[in-house]
């Protein structure tokens, strides 16, 4: 099982707090969906997951690829790749985030 991204960062790198939450909804490709909470360690990142999804699953496109943009509450942001495991997931960064900070 492996979890997909559902939609892109829209949040505003201008009133990025440390202590905000670092939430990301993601869905399988089962159609379980969930929304994780990441928290950033040096050098790794784990989560823990909050709550589960509420959204339609209408517009779910299992061909849609597997990165979750995200940002640690260090202010660092990264797209990863994320993988299932059972009982653990565990992730692969495949590059650095390249968004504006400023927009």
């Amino acid at each position: 099982m492996e979890y997909a991204e559902t939609f892109n960062c829209t949040c505003s790198h201008q009133t990025w707090s440390m202590q905000r939450p670092s939430i990301v909804h993601v869905h399988t490709r089962h159609g379980v969906c969930r929304d994780l909470q990441l928290y950033m360690f040096t050098p790794d990142m784990e989560y823990v997951e909050t709550f589960n999804c509420t959204c339609s699953h209408q517009t779910w496109s299992m061909q849609r690829p597997l990165i979750v943009h995200v940002h640690t509450r260090h202010g660092v942001c990264r797209d990863l790749q994320l993988y299932m495991f059972i009982p653990d997931m565990g992730y692969v960064e495949t590059f650095n985030c390249t968004c504006s900070h400023q927009t």
